[in-house]
C-alpha cells in the first residue's frame, strides 16, 4: 500500500515533546515502534496522524491537550491543611508524593502550590493537560 490504511501493521520512529521542547516518550537511539494503525492500546492521536501518511513521510504535529492526552480532571486537584502533611514530605513545588488510601492502591500526586495553610497537590497523570508536539517517521507499511 502506498498510505497507511487502518488494519495495516505500521513501523514509526516517533518522539513526543512537551512545547518547551523536553522529551515525553520516544524511539529515538531505540528499535521503532509497530502496531496495527487503529488497533485498541495505542495512542488514540498516533493512529490519526499516521492514517494516510506514505513510507518515508515525517510529520510533525503540535497538539492542545485535549487532542492528545486530554484536560486535566479538576477534580483530581485538592488542598490540604499543611499541619496534615507529615513532616518527612518536602514541602516543594514540584515534588512528587505518595498519598496512602484505605481499600485503594496509593495515588501518586505532585503539589503544585504552596501556602503558609495549605498545599495544593495534583493527582492527575503527568500528561494530561499538556500540549504535546508529535514527529513522527513512517519507516514501512505491513499488510495483515
Amino acid at each position: 500500500m502506498d498510505f497507511a490504511q487502518e488494519g495495516e501493521k505500521v513501523i514509526i520512529h516517533y518522539s513526543l515533546r512537551d512545547t518547551k521542547g523536553n522529551i515525553l516518550d520516544s524511539t529515538e537511539g531505540k528499535d521503532p515502534a509497530s502496531f496495527t494503525l487503529g488497533s485498541f492500546g495505542t495512542m488514540p492521536f498516533l493512529n490519526r496522524l499516521i492514517k494516510g501518511m506514505s513510507i518515508g513521510e515525517i510529520k510533525t504535529v503540535t497538539l492542545k491537550a485535549k487532542e492528545a492526552y486530554g484536560e486535566k480532571l479538576p477534580e483530581l486537584i485538592s488542598d490540604i491543611d499543611i499541619k496534615l502533611v507529615p513532616t518527612h514530605i518536602k514541602k516543594v513545588v514540584g515534588q512528587k508524593i505518595e498519598i496512602q488510601q484505605q481499600d485503594s492502591p496509593p495515588l501518586q500526586a505532585t503539589i503544585v502550590n504552596i501556602t503558609d495553610t495549605h498545599i495544593t497537590i495534583d493527582s492527575n497523570p503527568d500528561l494530561l493537560g499538556i500540549d504535546i508536539v508529535v514527529k513522527i517517521e513512517l519507516l514501512d507499511i505491513q499488510e495483515q
